[in-house]
């Protein structure tokens, strides 16, 4: 018969950061102190409605607040809703489907004697999948799923773009918006397991850094976070593992990324920070019953990032790729018998 279960997830953070930035960088604003404190609560009720329908709803329940210097207060309160269920289509096949409504209201207050700006604004994201066998050994999954960020209290500062300290309050930042297209192919063997993974992603209003000669600072060198441009992602992920002898394994991964800024005088170029390609492989090795070793290499290829005092016309800057290297040996306590 129907059956259900309640859970909860909940936490609070709570940061304070001193700076004397001056001592060592003389341009920088000579002593900046931050406050930060979050919270959230989530409740879900997830239940069987059939045997062969499955369902999950839910509330998310987030409060921040930032204050700097002891003025310029931002705050936010969210409240989001979500529904999302999965029904059996047949033994080998079943289709998913999600939705989520949120609304997010900012308080901006300049200093303790001025009052609060508030503003609140709803979005509703949507989610649609099937999934399927097409054989004992192999099985696909295709999706679509709209989606969006609303801007952290963080990212609702300008701040100095060598010292990065903030130094007021940046209201113009609005939430970014995304819509997703994947296909996933997976094959598993009984020594080893493949995976294929094509994703389209387009978002418009991307937040991300601006240099000052986009943010139109009235401070020298100010910086801050800003709805850049819409742009588009192609990413084809190619993973595998493998189980090579008793007391061995290793794994691949793969990711290109087709990257591109849909709009504004950039339009064309690649997004800052995004490189084209990323891959991992290691080695995990059972040395005795408690004792195993780990061995990884991480690429990541090059990639271009934003100069702090020009737009990406001139491409910015380029960071070279790198490969670094992991090796850990893990200790794991004996279990009572």
């Amino acid at each position: 018969g129907a059956f259900a279960r309640l859970s909860f997830n909940g936490g609070y953070d709570f940061s304070q950061n001193y700076a004397d930035m001056q001592s060592f960088l003389p341009w920088a604003t000579a002593i900046s102190t931050r406050e930060s404190k979050k919270f959230f609560f989530q409740p879900a009720l997830i239940g069987e409605i059939t045997q062969q329908i499955t369902a999950r709803v839910g509330l998310d329940v987030f409060l921040a607040e930032a204050n700097v210097n002891a003025g310029n207060q931002v705050s936010q309160d969210s409240l989001a809703a979500y529904f999302t269920t999965e029904a059996r289509l047949s033994p080998t096949s079943t289709a998913s489907l999600g939705i989520r409504r949120q609304g997010l209201a900012n308080q901006f207050q300049i200093d303790t004697a001025s009052a609060r700006e508030s503003d609140r604004q709803y979005l509703t994201a949507y989610s649609l999948g099937w999934a399927g066998r097409v054989s004992d050994s192999t099985s696909v999954r295709v999706g679509a799923v709209s989606g969006f960020r609303f801007p952290t209290t963080d990212e609702l500062y300008y701040f100095n773009a060598m010292s990065f300290v903030p130094t007021r309050i940046h209201p113009g930042v609005g939430p970014m918006t995304s819509k997703e297209f994947y296909a996933t192919l997976e094959h598993r063997r009984k020594a080893a397991a493949y995976s294929a993974i094509l994703r389209s992603i387009s978002t418009a209003g991307e937040i991300g850094f601006s240099s000052s000669a986009g943010c139109s600072p009235v401070i020298a060198n100010e910086a801050c976070n800003a709805n850049l441009y819409d742009t588009q992602r192609a990413i084809l992920t190619l993973t595998g593992q493998w189980t090579i002898g008793p007391s061995t394994k290793a794994n691949f991964s793969l990711d290109w990324v087709d990257s591109e800024i849909r709009s504004g005088q950039n339009t064309g170029f690649r997004i800052p920070y995004v490189p084209r390609t990323a891959a991992r492989a290691g080695i995990d090795q059972r040395l005795n019953s408690i004792t195993r070793l780990l061995g990884y290499a991480h690429y990541r290829g090059r990639m271009f990032q934003n100069d702090y005092f020009f737009n990406l016309a001139d491409r910015g800057y380029e960071i070279p790729g790198r490969v670094l290297f992991d090796i850990g040996l893990i200790g794991e306590p004996r279990k009572n018998s």
